[in-house]
């Protein structure tokens, strides 16, 4: 299948073969475009505007951004779009979420592993979606901002002059307590996260 937008407004769909061809138009701004999300809908980017084409035939808003959108890109749940002034947002039929990191040349998007990665001052943030968890990458080296990221995005390299920084960022399994053992001395009890130099109640 195929979901295509004109400088005009005029969205098409159908399958390659011809068959069931699909049309509609709208009022666009200069420089809309189109993307498709996981489940195949056309979702188009129009200005501050995001508008989805859906099955049934009607086009209806589903978020309104800050400023002009700038990408979008497909996750599984949801649409991460950027903003021409480098904001960063999650969308979905939930509502929409700004992500707290700034989008740049130094932003990596592992899509396989719903994380997004950016970079200031030589150190590396992770955002895990959809919770939003935040945290840095330790800082080995100043003055170096290359860095890749794996598609499931639980492995980082980052070039650190003639040589390279490596980091496997940890992924727990349906067994909490297990991974917890092999990472850390904390233990879980009823739910709850303790150290042993915690002090404990009566």
């Amino acid at each position: 299948r195929y979901a295509a937008l004109s400088s005009k407004g005029q969205l098409v769909r159908g399958r390659f073969d011809a068959s069931n061809v699909q049309r509609a138009r709208l009022a666009i701004e200069p420089g809309a475009f189109l993307v498709t999300d996981r489940r195949g809908r056309a979702v188009i980017a129009s200005g501050k505007r995001l508008l989805r084409w859906e099955p049934a035939g009607d086009v209806h808003a589903i978020a309104a951004l800050p400023h002009p959108i700038d990408s979008l890109t497909p996750l599984d749940a949801c649409l991460y779009a950027t903003t021409e002034t480098g904001e960063m947002f999650l969308v979905s039929d939930a509502g929409t979420r700004r992500i707290p990191l700034t989008a740049g040349t130094g932003t990596r998007v592992a899509e396989a592993g719903q994380m997004i990665f950016g970079m200031g001052g030589g150190q590396i943030s992770v955002v895990e979606l959809p919770t939003m968890a935040t945290w840095t990458l330790p800082k080995v080296v100043a003055g170096f901002t290359d860095y890749a990221v794996s598609p499931d995005g639980h492995r980082v390299v980052q070039g650190a002059g003639t040589g390279f920084s490596a980091w496997e960022l940890p992924r727990p399994g349906t067994d909490f307590p297990a991974w917890l053992d092999e990472l850390t001395n904390a233990t879980e009890d009823d739910g709850i996260l303790s150290w042993p130099w915690q002090t404990r109640g009566p």
